[in-house]
C-alpha cells in the first residue's frame, strides 16, 4: 500500500489524528505524521514516525482562529517563517503515489495546494456552518484541493454539498477514541477540570482553585470528588512549588497520577491525571472547562461544561461565544466574567439537579453526534 501521511495543525487536532493512526494501523503499518504545530513529540512518545518537526507556537496552532493579538504572539515566535520550511519539506516527502489525510482546517489546505498535492483527504474539525459560512478562498480550496471531506455535523455537509464540494458526513471525528467507560456508581459528585494545554496553564489552574476553595467554603467540598486532567506533554516539573499561598504542589513520577495538588488548609488533596481521559470524564458529572477540543468531547459524553473567560489567556470571551457555544449549545454554560463564588454555586445545583444532568446527556449527544473515526478509516481504506 502507498505511504499514508497525517497532517495536523494544533494540539487538539494531533489528539483527533492519533485516534485516527491507531485505527489505521489496524489495517496499514507504512503511515507517519507531519504536524505542522510543535515538535512531534506527542507522537514519537507514541512511536509514530514523524516527517516534520516545527515551532512550538503561544496559540498552539490556532492563531488564525483567534483574533489579531494571537497571531501577533505567534508571528513573535517565527509564523511568518515557518510556512516556507513546510512548503519545503512536503516538497520533499510527499510523492505522487502517496496518501495525504489533513485532521484540522484549510491551513495545511493551502499549504499542500501550493507544494503541487491536490488530492488530499480533509477531516475537517475545526471548521462548522454552525460557526458561520466559509469564504470564497475556503470554497476554492474545498473545491480544488481535496478529493473527499469528511465534516463533523449535517449542517455543514448540506452546505457544502450545495456548492458542489464533495463532502461526506459519518459522524463526529473529533471525539475521537474518547467514549463512556463503565465503573461502580460512585458515592460522591465528580468535577473534573480541564485547564487546557497551552503556556497559560498555571494561570488557569490557579483560577480553578479559586473555584474549589468557594465550594468548600459553601460547606459542600465533601459532596465532591475534584480532579484535573493534563496533556501528556505538560511540563509539570515547571508547575510553581505553591499555589494561591495555600496549594502546595507534589510531583509524582507515576502514571496516570502525574502529580497533585495539596490544600494546607483544609487537608483537600487533587490530582492531576493525564492518559486516562475517557476514564476521569466518565466518572465526572460537572466539567469545568477552558479546553478546545476536550471541551467538545466533554459534551460527546453528555456532560455539561462550565467555562469562563480570563484576561490574557486563550480562555477569550470570542472563544465561547463564537464558537463552542454554536457547536456545544445547551451544554456550554457560559459565565461572561470570571466569579469564583457563582460559578462554585452553579456546580453544585448542576451537579445535584438529576433530571437537568439527564436532559443535557441527551442534548449533548445528540449536538455532538456519533463518532465517526471507524467509519473515515474504512471510506478512505476502500478509497484506495
Amino acid at each position: 500500500m502507498n505511504n499514508i501521511i497525517v497532517f495536523t495543525n494544533g494540539h487538539g487536532e494531533d489528539a483527533i489524528a492519533y485516534s485516527l493512526i491507531k485505527e489505521l494501523r489496524r489495517h496499514v503499518k507504512n503511515i507517519g505524521v507531519f504536524p505542522l504545530v510543535g515538535t512531534g513529540r506527542f507522537f514519537l512518545k507514541k512511536g509514530i514516525k514523524v516527517y516534520y518537526k516545527g515551532k512550538e507556537l503561544p496559540s498552539g496552532g490556532l492563531s488564525l482562529r483567534e483574533g489579531f493579538r494571537s497571531f501577533l504572539n505567534d508571528v513573535r515566535s517565527g509564523l511568518i517563517s515557518e510556512p516556507f520550511h513546510i512548503v519545503s519539506s512536503i516538497t520533499k516527502i510527499v510523492k505522487d503515489n502517496s496518501i495525504s489525510i489533513i485532521v484540522g482546517d484549510l491551513y495545511p489546505v493551502f499549504l499542500l495546494y501550493i507544494s503541487g498535492k491536490r488530492d488530499s483527504y480533509l477531516i475537517l474539525t475545526s471548521r462548522s456552518a454552525r460557526i458561520g459560512d466559509f469564504s470564497n478562498l475556503e470554497y476554492f480550496l474545498l473545491k480544488k484541493a481535496t478529493q473527499k471531506i469528511f465534516v463533523r455535523d449535517p449542517e455543514t455537509f448540506y452546505l457544502l454539498k450545495k456548492r458542489g464540494i464533495e463532502a461526506i458526513y459519518l459522524g463526529n471525528p473529533v471525539i475521537g477514541d474518547v467514549r463512556e467507560k463503565k465503573g461502580k456508581k460512585l458515592k460522591k459528585r465528580g468535577i473534573l477540570f480541564l485547564p487546557g494545554s497551552r503556556k497559560d496553564i498555571v494561570r488557569n489552574i490557579s483560577n480553578m482553585l479559586k473555584i474549589i476553595d468557594e465550594v468548600v467554603t459553601l460547606g459542600r467540598g465533601n459532596s465532591f470528588d475534584f480532579y484535573f486532567h493534563l496533556s501528556s506533554l505538560t511540563h509539570f516539573s515547571d508547575f510553581p512549588h505553591i499555589f494561591n499561598n495555600k496549594w502546595r504542589f507534589i510531583l509524582h513520577n507515576d502514571l496516570p497520577v502525574k502529580g497533585s495538588l495539596y490544600n494546607m488548609e483544609t487537608n483537600v488533596e487533587i490530582p492531576f491525571y493525564t492518559n486516562i481521559f475517557a476514564d476521569v470524564l466518565s466518572r465526572s458529572h460537572v466539567v469545568v472547562g477552558l479546553s478546545g477540543t476536550a471541551n467538545e468531547q466533554s459534551v460527546a459524553l453528555g456532560k455539561p461544561v462550565i467555562a469562563f473567560p480570563l484576561p490574557k489567556t486563550h480562555a477569550t470571551p470570542e472563544r465561547f461565544t463564537k464558537r463552542q457555544k454554536p457547536l456545544l449549545r445547551e451544554n456550554l454554560i457560559y459565565f461572561p466574567y470570571f466569579d469564583e463564588k457563582e460559578i462554585a454555586k452553579r456546580i453544585i445545583k448542576v451537579a445535584f439537579d438529576k433530571e437537568y444532568l439527564k436532559f443535557l446527556s441527551i442534548k449533548g449527544k445528540e449536538t455532538v453526534g456519533k463518532n465517526g473515526i471507524i467509519l473515515i478509516v474504512k471510506y478512505i481504506l476502500r478509497s484506495i
